[in-house]
């Protein structure tokens, strides 16, 4: 399948508390978050650590790409406000980034940025 064939058959779309799983998978795998590490991390198990990133979903815009309906790339941008010399400027700040080494190559993350 060429490149023109594959993105023809992706679907550009915001990720919704519908896909927080799909969602925490993602973030798992770019990360390489294992048991260990949440555990380390304070949390009591898994399902709390997916609890606690419901909130990115709730508070960001984030947008992905899916390829037969799994999420294969994403992107969360919080709403913030900086303040630089007293002035108050808008900003969105990045995190959640992450696409499946499968689908790297193809301009998915340009895309979303």
């Amino acid at each position: 399948m060429d490149q023109k064939d594959f993105r023809e058959n992706l679907e550009l779309k915001p990720v919704t508390q519908e896909h927080i799983d799909q969602f925490n998978e993602l973030l798992s795998y770019v990360f390489q978050v294992t048991e260990a590490d949440i555990e380390e991390s304070g949390f009591e198990n898994k399902r709390a650590f997916i609890r606690s990133k419901k909130q990115i979903l709730e508070v960001s815009k984030v947008f992905g790409w899916f390829h037969e309906n799994k999420l294969i790339s994403q992107i969360a941008i919080y709403p913030c406000e900086v303040n630089i010399h007293g002035a108050r400027y808008k900003m969105g700040g990045v995190t959640g980034v992450g696409t499946y080494p499968e689908y790297a190559n193809h301009g998915l993350m340009q895309d979303l940025i």
